[in-house]
Formats: structure tokens, C-alpha cells, sequence
């Protein structure tokens, strides 16, 4: 009797994994979420005749044997973004088909394009730690200044391919920003100002509380002193 019930609960907690692990990689293969191509860094800021690199990543991609990125630049307020260099390193240990020859990799910097494919049926699959793709460097002109948006052009000019050859969608994008002349808050930075602007207008609230203070909990109100 004991043998068979615990028995039975081992059983039970084995199939209980084993459905968890289907859930989690699916029924023969790896299933992830949607794959995000994204900038870095996302936000930046530089001077007017100054460069900045921009590199492209890729995250949680399964099976992945092309693609072909696109970028452009829009805004400011006077001047130009303009793109000075172009390159694919691909002897970085993070390359996303590092370890696969021959490649054929394009950088197009006439159309801010990066291409790249291995020559053989190999694919890889990105999960966990992004790729990398391509380095842009841009440059600002002399009398750049403002806001610049640094997009990644959505599909299908911008495109993943699998194994099959068959496009890879939907796919996440996410852009830059780059500031020139003028800096850009960072998301942590946003998040400090919003927790301060909360906590004045709380102490606000707190100063201009009435005599009357309504405890919903109790259902007792206390006037004009402290609750004991």
C-alpha cells in the first residue's frame, strides 16, 4: 500500500515535469517569445561634429539562417545624423552565426542595410543572451541639434528568414534616440522624476488633509486628534 501510493505520487510529479517542459519548449522544438531586433544603446547623446556607434542585437529567434536589417534616421531640429561607417564584425564571440563559414555578409551603407547568411544549411536558434549583428557609427553634422530618431524599418524591409526560407513573423523593434547638443533622459532617470513628482504631490496631499479623516477600515472618524 505505501509502495503503490508513492508509487503513484512520483508518477504523478514525473508527468506534472514532463508537461512543464513540453509547455515551456514545446513538442519537438524551442519555442520562445517573439524575436526583438533592438539598438544599443537604446538612448544616447552627443555633441554637434561628433560620432556615436550604434550596434544591433537580436534575442529569442529560433532557427535563424537570414537577415537583413534596415535603418533610418529622422528628426532634429537643424543639421544631420549622418552614417560614416558600416560594418559586421563577425570574429566577435557574440556574432549571431559565429562559428559558421563561409558567410556572406552585405553591409549596404547607401541604404543603412546589413545583410548576412551562412553559404550552408546551418541555422542557429538565439535564446537567453542577444546576438549581435551590425555596428553603425553615425556622425553629426557641425550644426546638428535635437532629437534624432534612429528607427529600425519595420517588415518587411527589415526581415528574418529560417531554414525553410520562409520569413520569420512578427518580429519586435525597438528604435533609438539619439541627442545632440541636448540630453535625453534615461528610463531610470524618467522613473526618479516620476517617483518624486508622486511623492510631492503626496506631501501635498498630506498637508492639505481635512480635520476629518475617514478610516475606511474601522469605519470610525477621527477629529481633530490621533486615533488610540
Amino acid at each position: 500500500m505505501w509502495n503503490n501510493l508513492h508509487g503513484s505520487k512520483i508518477l504523478g510529479a514525473v508527468l506534472r515535469a514532463g508537461i512543464a517542459c513540453l509547455a515551456v519548449h514545446g513538442f519537438g522544438g524551442v519555442v520562445l517569445g517573439t524575436p526583438r531586433v533592438f539598438l544599443s544603446p537604446e538612448i544616447s547623446s552627443v555633441g554637434a561634429s561628433e560620432s556615436i556607434e550604434i550596434q544591433v542585437f537580436l534575442e529569442d529567434v529560433v532557427d535563424l539562417r537570414l537577415y537583413e536589417i534596415v535603418l533610418e534616421v529622422t528628426g532634429g531640429s537643424s543639421g544631420s545624423l549622418d552614417l560614416t561607417n558600416l560594418t559586421i564584425e563577425q570574429a566577435r564571440p557574440d556574432f549571431v552565426f559565429a562559428g559558421l563559414s563561409p558567410l556572406v555578409c552585405l553591409p549596404d551603407p547607401n541604404n543603412l542595410r546589413i545583410t548576412c547568411s551562412p553559404l550552408s544549411d546551418d541555422c542557429v536558434t538565439v535564446a537567453g543572451t542577444p546576438a549581435y549583428l551590425g555596428t553603425y557609427t553615425f556622425t553629426a553634422s557641425p550644426v546638428a541639434h535635437g532629437v534624432f530618431n534612429v528607427n529600425l524599418v519595420n517588415e518587411p524591409t527589415s526581415f528574418l528568414l529560417d531554414c525553410n526560407g520562409a520569413e520569420i513573423s512578427p518580429i519586435t523593434l525597438t528604435h533609438g534616440l539619439v541627442g545632440v547638443g541636448v540630453a535625453i533622459p534615461t528610463i531610470s532617470e524618467w522613473g526618479l522624476a516620476a517617483m518624486m513628482l508622486l511623492m510631492l504631490i503626496l506631501g501635498s496631499v498630506v498637508l492639505r488633509r481635512p480635520d476629518s479623516i475617514r478610516h475606511f477600515g474601522l469605519g470610525d472618524t477621527v477629529t481633530g486628534q490621533t486615533a488610540s
